[in-house]
Formats: C-alpha cells, structure tokens, sequence
C-alpha cells in the first residue's frame, strides 16, 4: 500500500495478470485481492493452466538454485575443513 505526499492511501486501479506471469494471491497487496480473484475467474481455462504452470516453473527453479546454493556451500566446507586439518597436522 502506497501513501502519498499528504498521507492519503493509494489504491491501484487495475491489476494486470498478463503483465506478470506466476502471480499468486499472496504477491498481491491485501487490498487488491479481490480484484485478483475477479480477473483470475474470468480468464479461460488455458490461462489460468498457464499461470500455474508458470508458477510451478518458478517454484522449481528456487529450490534447484538452494540446492546448488548448499551442495557449493558443502564442497567448500568440505575442502576449507580438510586445508585446515592438513595445516593443523603439520
């Protein structure tokens, strides 16, 4: 929610679906929810398959990008714990 110089609330008149694939409620601002749940009913069922499709996409990619995060982040442990052992045992 936006306010504006003289503290009143901005509402967005419109919320575009086309213009941001993989929306889901929660990206939406509480206020706007409604008008989401409108336009989301009113799209063909081919639209709303792309959207949660879409939305899966983008589920996946998070989580294969944490895992490679933790796979690096254990490689690294793994070859900084042994340089430590190798230097400790010298």
């Amino acid at each position: 929610m936006k306010r504006s110089y003289d503290g009143t609330i901005i509402v967005k008149e419109n919320v575009k679906l086309e213009e941001s694939p993989g929306l889901k409620p929660k990206d939406v601002n509480h206020s706007d929810k409604w008008k989401w749940n409108k336009k989301y009913m009113d799209l063909s069922y081919e639209k709303k398959i792309l959207f949660e499709t879409q939305e899966q996409t983008r589920l996946i990619r998070r989580i294969s990008n944490n895992v490679l995060f933790y796979f690096w982040l254990t490689i690294i442990g793994g070859v900084l714990t042994l340089i430590l052992l190798l230097i400790g045992g010298l």
